[in-house]
């Protein structure tokens, strides 16, 4: 449930007391909130507690700033506000009750939102900010983006995958295909070349088609690419091993032959562990690091809730499905202990998901 605004009364603030008419659908700018409680008015008005994770540079809404959001019934794109608020409190439609027992949506009170549940709206920019008699802003709602946590389960969909940059200025961002050569570069600027050189270089997991890999070769650092279906050239300057990482005791990491090495002989030999979207690897290359304490660099990208649902976060013990959760859940494996280096984290020049999570 949202915090209360600087103000002596309790329970939930109030709303505007100004009817908000749907605004024209005019440059447009998407944002991402977290809804923390949902009060619908007569299938007419949905008024969402929401505070801002991410939006667009040009959005004067802050990152992490309260607000109502307005949501009102037909305009332009119809949205259907009782299956929108029912999805957002997890009510049960054959009881009529949310998760916690709570009465229905319908009764027009204050309900707690699923926690951790993010929702993508587009909102006019250049329309004129409402305030309640509370000061808490009123943000009218243009348009409902079609993604969410439980039907994307990576989050939010490539089209909104700049929504989660922590620059102010979107023009400073590299395109896509940048994206190798910009990780590579950073590792040689923050490990230095002598460092990622020794033993055999880096070990490129769930290195897809070797774009990384090809990417640092081409500043002389040495590197194996390790992926259970490898789509790299036959003219590859980098070795290439066809396997998935176990990142568990007594498993191997290639396949049974006579260049058949342990986890513990590929890992220890490298100088590195990396991983650019490795997608199901991302958390066992951080588990195997740990293990064989061996640096590694990740830039995590999906989250896949469904496939790996006992995940849970540290500070509340509730299910890992956003990405901002996924990225804190592998910063909370950082060692506790004063001695050792906790992990860092960075965000990389680059559109789409670009935290860099390194120890």
């Amino acid at each position: 449930m949202g915090t209360q605004d600087n103000n002596t009364s309790t329970g939930p603030p109030f709303e505007s007391d100004v009817p908000v008419a749907t605004a024209p659908n005019l440059a447009l700018i998407r944002l991402a909130v977290r809804v923390q409680q949902v009060k619908l008015f007569h299938t007419k008005l949905a008024v969402l507690d929401s505070v801002s994770v991410a939006h667009r540079a040009s959005c004067s809404i802050d990152k992490e700033e309260r607000f109502f959001l307005h949501v009102q019934s037909g305009g332009n794109h119809q949205i259907e506000l009782l299956p929108l608020c029912r999805d957002l409190v997890g009510e049960d439609n054959n009881t009529g009750t949310t998760q916690d027992g709570s009465h229905a949506i319908k009764s027009g009170r204050w309900i707690p939102a699923v926690s951790d549940r993010i929702l993508v709206v587009r909102i006019d920019p250049t329309r004129p900010v409402e305030r309640n008699r509370r000061g808490t802003r009123v943000i009218e709602c243009n348009e409902i983006v079609p993604t969410s946590l439980e039907a994307h389960e990576d989050g939010l969909n490539n089209e909104d995958d700049d929504l989660w940059h922590e620059t102010n200025d979107a023009s400073n961002l590299s395109e896509k295909g940048e994206r190798h050569e910009i990780f590579a570069a950073w590792l040689v600027e923050t490990f230095g070349k002598e460092a990622l050189q020794k033993g055999s270089g880096v070990l490129d997991v769930a290195g897809g088609n070797g774009e990384l890999s090809s990417a640092l070769t081409m500043l002389g650092i040495p590197s194996i690419v390790l992926d259970p279906k490898p789509r790299c050239r036959k003219e590859s300057t980098f070795q290439v091993i066809p396997a998935s990482l176990m990142g568990y005791e007594n498993r191997v990491l290639t396949d049974e032959g006579e260049d058949t090495m342990t986890e513990g002989d590929l890992v220890s030999k490298c100088a590195m562990v990396v991983g650019m979207h490795p997608d199901q690897a991302t958390e066992p290359i951080v588990d195997l690091s740990l293990r064989f304490n061996k640096p590694f660099s990740i830039i995590p990208c999906c989250v896949f809730p469904q496939l790996f649902p006992t995940r849970r976060q540290k500070r509340h013990g509730d299910p890992v499905r956003s990405y901002s959760a996924f990225c804190q859940y592998l910063l909370d494996k950082s060692p506790s202990s004063d001695t050792e280096t906790p992990f860092q984290s960075h965000h990389l020049p680059f559109v789409g998901r670009n935290k860099v999570i390194y120890w």
